[in-house]
C-alpha cells in the first residue's frame, strides 16, 4: 500500500510560527474529514483509510477488479471524456498489482469525493491558517499579562531592590518591607508603568471552536447541537438544518451512487454513511439549549 503520509499533499506553509502552528492544525483537520464516512461490508481486499485518503488528497479513485479477481479501490489515471465530460476508460499502474485497465460502467467504477471530484487540501489550508493565526494571537495575549508591568528605577541598586520585591510577589511569597525599603520605594523618583491588559483567552479559546465547528459544517456535520445557546429559534434552526443537508449531500451523494453501481456491478453490498453523533448526545445536548417558537 502507498505511503498515506505522501498521499495527503500538504501545501507549502510559510517558514513561520504560524506557519508551523497551520501545519498542527492541517493534521488534526485532516484526520477529522477522513474519519467523517463510515463503510459497512467491504471487502477485505479494500482498505478503507487508503479509500478516504486518496478520494479526499487526490479526488476520486477508481473501484476495479484486479488479474486474480479482487475489488480493489486504487487511485488511477482516468480519459476518454463521454457527452457530460465523465470519464470512460481508467488506467491503474499499481507497483504491486501491476497495470491495470477498465471501462467506466462495464468493469470499473469511479468515485468521486464530491460533485466534482475535488480535494479538500484548499479547505484544510484555509482552516488551518485561521486557526493558527488565533492561536497566535492567544500567545501574544498571554504574555502581553506577563509583561504588562514596567518599573522606572533611578539607580542599579533601587532596580535590584524592586526586582527581589516583585518576584516574591509574583511567586506567591509574601513581601517583607523594612522602613527603610518604604522610605527607599516612596522616593519621587520612583515610577511604575502599568499598561491594562484584559484576559482574552476564553474568547479565543471559543473562537476556536467556532472555527472548527465551521469546518466540519463544510462537511454538512450538525455541531449546532454540540453548543450550548442561549437563544434559539426554529426558523434559525431549520435554516441550519437545510444548508448542512446541502454540504452534506456535496460529499456523501456522490460516494452513495458510486456504492450502488459498484453493489450491481460486482455483486457486492456495500453502505456508505455519514458519521453522526450518538443520538442520545445530541438529545442531552439539545435538552441544554432553549428553543422558542
Amino acid at each position: 500500500m502507498a505511503n498515506l503520509y505522501d498521499e495527503i499533499c500538504y501545501p507549502k506553509f510559510p517558514k513561520t510560527e504560524i506557519g508551523r502552528k497551520a501545519l498542527f492544525w492541517y493534521n488534526i483537520l485532516w484526520n477529522k474529514a477522513v474519519s467523517l464516512f463510515e463503510y459497512e461490508n467491504l471487502p477485505e481486499t479494500i482498505n478503507r483509510d487508503y479509500l478516504e485518503t486518496i478520494l479526499m488528497a487526490r479526488g476520486s479513485l477508481i473501484w476495479i477488479k484486479d488479474k486474480q479477481g479482487n475489488l480493489r479501490a486504487l487511485y488511477g489515471a482516468h480519459y476518454g471524456f463521454d457527452c457530460y465530460n465523465f470519464p470512460t476508460t481508467a488506467e491503474i499502474a499499481n507497483p504491486v498489482l501491476g497495470n491495470l485497465k477498465g471501462t467506466f460502467h462495464i468493469n470499473c467504477v469511479w468515485m468521486r469525493n464530491n460533485m466534482y471530484a475535488l480535494p479538500i487540501q484548499d479547505i484544510l489550508f484555509e482552516y488551518s491558517m485561521q486557526l493558527a493565526q488565533l492561536d497566535t494571537n492567544l500567545k501574544v495575549n498571554l504574555d502581553n499579562l506577563k509583561t504588562s508591568i514596567v518599573f522606572k528605577a533611578e539607580s542599579p541598586e533601587q532596580a535590584k531592590k524592586i526586582y527581589e520585591i516583585y518576584k516574591d510577589i509574583i511567586s506567591g511569597k509574601p513581601a517583607v518591607v523594612t522602613m527603610d525599603d518604604t522610605n527607599f520605594i516612596n522616593q519621587n523618583d520612583f515610577n511604575i508603568f502599568s499598561s491594562n491588559i484584559e484576559y482574552l483567552g476564553a474568547q479565543f479559546l471559543a473562537d476556536r471552536r467556532t472555527i472548527i465547528n465551521d469546518f466540519l459544517a463544510v462537511f454538512g456535520i450538525n455541531t449546532l447541537s454540540m453548543e450550548k445557546k442561549e437563544r434559539l429559534i426554529t426558523g434559525e434552526i431549520d435554516s441550519n438544518n437545510q444548508e448542512l443537508e446541502i454540504n452534506k449531500n456535496y460529499w456523501l451523494k456522490p460516494r452513495q451512487e458510486a456504492v450502488d453501481e459498484i453493489n450491481k456491478l460486482f455483486g457486492t453490498n456495500i453502505s456508505v454513511k455519514m458519521v453522526e453523533p450518538e443520538k442520545e448526545d445530541i438529545e442531552m445536548k439539545e435538552s441544554d439549549m432553549n428553543v422558542d417558537e
